[in-house]
């Protein structure tokens, strides 16, 4: 049986499209800045010599903002047009998705296991962890600003509401790299599998937190309503 050839799909609804308007009107920035794709988002920028791409090109593919590539640009708006002169610059996730019901898609790539091989036995990766964990808030907080500095009020008056209810955050991990992660994956109900360390932020940041691997986020791009 012949490969069905992997799908790419445009983001053209509204959302998507004010989301990125906002990046133009504040930083500056044209469309080809703006708009990227899950395949180059999924670069594992610590490969220099040799880029590996978690999300391979084998898979269906879709438009996206790599939001990690937009904080240079908005580290120096800051410092520039609001004169922070001890700002930081921001963590923020690999890549930001918004379809047609306004639903919100944060995703991270993790090419590596989330838990390690010690001496005690197995233990959860506490730098991949914390790695997670700040690209969330960071992202939270860096969109909330833009949007405050914004004209455009993509989130309403109730910013948290707001992403309780229309944000969902998927960490994309190395099938090959976390077997155990890809099994319990595939136990839960429609193969969204919830790791404990993140169960606590649905219903309090985010309207859902699950993770997949490559295999469960290629199908995620197929049902994707762009």
């Amino acid at each position: 049986m012949a490969k069905t050839k992997p799908i790419y799909k445009k983001i053209q609804n509204r959302f998507f499209i004010n989301f990125c308007d906002i990046f133009k009107s504040l930083l500056s920035l044209n469309d080809t800045d703006i708009i990227s794709n899950i395949h180059d988002a999924s670069l594992d920028d610590s490969k220099k010599e040799t880029p590996i791409y978690l999300y391979d090109k084998k898979y269906n593919n879709m438009d996206a903002v790599k939001l990690d590539d937009m904080t240079m640009s908005f580290f120096h708006y800051m410092k520039n047009e609001r004169h922070l002169e001890n700002f930081e610059q921001p963590k923020a996730v690999d890549a930001i998705c918004v379809n047609q019901n306004n639903e919100w898609f944060l995703i991270e790539f993790k090419n590596c296991p989330i838990y390690k091989i010690t001496d005690k036995g197995k233990k959860l990766n506490s730098d991949v962890l914390t790695s997670i964990r700040q690209k969330m808030f960071g992202s939270l907080w860096l969109l909330f600003t833009l949007s405050s500095f914004s004209h455009k009020n993509v989130f309403g008056d109730d910013v948290t509401e707001f992403t309780r209810t229309h944000f969902t955050y998927i960490v994309v991990v190395s099938r090959e790299k976390n077997p155990d992660e890809f099994r319990r994956i595939h136990e839960c109900p429609n193969n969204r599998y919830t790791p404990p360390y993140l169960s606590k932020y649905v219903g309090y940041y985010f309207k859902d937190v699950y993770m997949l691997t490559e295999n469960e986020f290629s199908k995620f791009i197929s049902n994707f309503k762009n």
